[in-house]
């Protein structure tokens, strides 16, 4: 044992914030809070023995030590071995072949332009996800041959946010979806009851909030963070939320997402020189790292966050207008 030396699993990072840091595994997704101090003999003593560690320390925190190599063993964030050089962390690095990855569409089921969305063209740009919003109640019939617009496309998963009718308890909506099996959740909002329902292929949420509720928060808690390889790896990079991130708005105008300005409107424009043109990327670079209390924060690898930074040149750093629900110098959550 005194010749083995501390090391980390290669899919296991810790992340350091103001006041706590995280440790996260990425292969399983899951995450826990750490003290700095764990962070800090990680980031100083991984790869030495259990010696050298309590050597550094002057052997007066050797207690201390015990429990958190204890902590990162049990909960298989590290391990020993007589050769950690044989054992390299994954690469930080993230790369989307497409113009486009994520594709969202709101759409009033009272002004379907289909000739619009079609002209997405979204083979061409390579998006692989689609979250279809609908803004008011729409027939199941019309729902059905909307969806089949999407049959022959490369989208690999598909995501529906749908105000509540009465068919969507019935067992022909489960059929629906399974005709359309590219769709993995499906979110009704202003539903009468709140919960979870699982079905073969997909999951179906209901919340009570209405829609713009429902999607104008950031995270509100932890459940709501994103702890997995893609994410972490994009946050090295790029902004989580807007990067090569396409969307669509009822009339058919073309933004990068709902918070941002009109680039143009599908039915005059062509959408190809608005995909390459600098505009739409505005956001795209814009990483947590490089944002005001976002990079104090131990979780800003695996947060989406909707909210428009803006740029303060002077201090060389973008800020956010609005707080966000977590703060990070207290790790306390608000509301």
């Amino acid at each position: 044992m005194s010749e083995l030396k501390l090391k980390k699993y290669g899919c296991c990072f810790a992340v350091k914030g103001f006041a706590k840091s995280i440790i996260c595994d990425l292969q399983h997704g899951n995450v826990n809070h750490i003290p700095n101090d764990l962070y800090d003999l990680l980031q100083k003593h991984e790869g030495q023995t259990l010696d050298q560690i309590y050597n550094s320390y002057k052997n007066e925190e050797n207690e201390t030590i015990d429990e958190y190599i204890d902590f990162l063993i049990t909960n298989e964030y590290a391990f020993w071995t007589s050769e950690p050089d044989n054992f390299p962390p994954l690469n930080k690095k993230w790369n989307f072949p497409g113009l486009i990855s994520n594709v969202l569409i709101d759409v009033n089921p009272n002004n379907i332009l289909l000739t619009g969305i079609e002209s997405l063209h979204l083979n061409k740009i390579g998006a692989v996800a689609l979250q279809i919003r609908f803004t008011e109640k729409i027939s199941f019939e019309s729902l059905d041959k909307f969806l089949g617009h999407f049959s022959n496309s490369r989208i690999q998963s598909i995501e529906i946010v749908i105000k509540y009718q009465d068919y969507v308890d019935d067992a022909k909506f489960k059929n629906l979806l399974n005709k359309h099996l590219r769709i993995n959740h499906v979110i009704i909002y202003s539903a009468p009851f709140s919960g979870k329902k699982e079905n073969e292929f997909n999951i179906l949420f209901f919340i009570t909030e209405s829609l713009e509720q429902a999607t104008s928060k950031g995270p509100t808690s932890e459940s709501h963070f994103a702890v997995n390889k893609n994410v972490f790896m994009e946050s090295q990079f790029q902004n989580t939320y807007f990067n090569k991130k396409l969307y669509i708005d009822e009339n058919l105008n073309i933004k990068n997402a709902p918070e941002t300005e009109a680039l143009g409107n599908l039915l005059i424009d062509e959408l190809l020189p608005i995909l390459e043109g600098e505009s739409l990327k505005r956001h795209w670079n814009v990483q947590k790292d490089a944002i005001k209390v976002c990079k104090d924060c131990e979780f800003r690898y695996f947060c989406v966050d909707s909210r428009l930074p803006k740029s303060n040149e002077s201090a060389n750093e973008y800020y956010f207008d609005s707080p966000c629900s977590y703060d990070p110098y207290k790790n306390t959550w608000g509301n």
